[in-house]
């Protein structure tokens, strides 16, 4: 886990969250977890991370794609650096 992320519990468990939803194909929790990892991000990311919260009631497949996408980039983002969100 990168500094930020021990910085900020409750980041790394919203992107594990968001990591489960999709592997357990649960629409809801992955709609509720992206909105609330929204704000927390910088512009870019935010955007993304709202659209999948749009999108994973009507198109779960490419929601989860997109979080895989979403969570990658912050991932590396904060691999040991100490970038904002």
């Amino acid at each position: 886990m990168s500094s930020a992320m021990r910085r900020d519990p409750e980041l790394w468990q919203l992107l594990h969250a968001g990591d489960w939803a999709c592997a357990h194909g649960d629409e809801e929790a992955l709609s509720r977890v992206a909105r609330a990892l929204a704000p927390r991000l910088n512009p870019v990311l935010s955007t993304l991370a709202e659209r999948v919260g749009r999108l994973a009631a009507s198109d779960l497949p490419t929601a989860s794609a997109l979080w895989g996408h979403v969570a990658e980039l912050l991932r590396a983002s904060h691999a040991g650096s100490s970038l904002s969100l």
